[in-house]
């Protein structure tokens, strides 16, 4: 095939992905609403001397339970102490202790993955560690009420990377490219377009649903909340229920 000319169309499917069609939108709803139970379950087994294989085991036997499984490209995540600060990294024995822990999970139905986080404190928090959660989830909860259709995605961006330096924190850098990123579409992949950074053109439409996580990465801990996005006609609707609270263990 001498004359043939050969073009990179890999945007092509990315980009018929990015809107969900009713059925997407349904199963993506099914998998926050599973999700949103699993955390209210594994709240009751976390505890003090478990250690992050033990809790991110008892996350898997909950999915199952369910009739599912957890989101497909990537262990759930259980955290605790300094490995917060370390991103995705895959849980250890390291034994749960005071402080904060971070869970990041999210069940898969039909092929479709939700991808959300939510916090716990073994013990009471540490001055520092209240202020940066309430710091964190003020921003989380004032960003998303701006989310609606023709929003561009690197407005909302700019809005979080502004309001975190307002309060003297600053956002963990992506591992995906050079750029900073605080979000990202679910779908058939737990990561996909749109991208919620400052390089993305996307503006935002109806039947677009993604993760918001604008998490504070501090040296000892982290704050890392997350939530499933839709855009409607009117605006949006957050699809993860599971209360922003931190949820403490005595």
């Amino acid at each position: 095939m001498p004359k043939t000319n050969f073009v990179d169309g890999s945007e092509i499917p990315e980009l018929v992905r990015i809107i969900k069609t009713e059925s997407e939108i349904a199963h993506l709803r099914k998998t926050c609403e599973i999700t949103d139970t699993v955390f209210s379950e594994i709240f009751e087994f976390v505890k003090l001397g478990r250690n992050d294989v033990e809790v991110s085991q008892k996350l898997k036997e909950l999915f199952i339970e369910k009739g599912v499984m957890w989101f497909n490209d990537a262990e759930p995540l259980v955290q605790s102490g300094v490995r917060g600060s370390l991103l995705s990294t895959l849980p250890d024995k390291n034994v749960i202790r005071a402080g904060l822990v971070v869970f990041d999970m999210g069940a898969c139905v039909e092929g479709y993955n939700c991808d959300v986080q939510r916090m716990a404190s073994i013990g009471h928090p540490s001055p520092d560690e209240e202020r940066a959660f309430n710091k964190q989830r003020e921003l989380c909860e004032e960003a998303i009420q701006m989310i609606k259709p023709g929003l561009k995605v690197s407005d909302l961006h700019k809005f979080a990377i502004s309001k975190a330096r307002e309060q003297g924190y600053d956002f963990a850098r992506s591992v995906v490219g050079p750029t900073m990123w605080l979000g990202h579409g679910v779908g058939l992949d737990t990561h996909e377009r749109p991208w919620i950074g400052p390089r993305d053109p996307t503006i935002l439409e109806t039947g677009m649903i993604f993760a918001f996580e604008p998490g504070f990465i501090l040296p000892n801990f982290a704050v890392r909340l997350e939530n499933i996005i839709l855009v409607t006609e009117s605006g949006h609707e957050q699809l993860s229920k599971f209360p922003h609270d931190l949820v403490i263990k005595t």
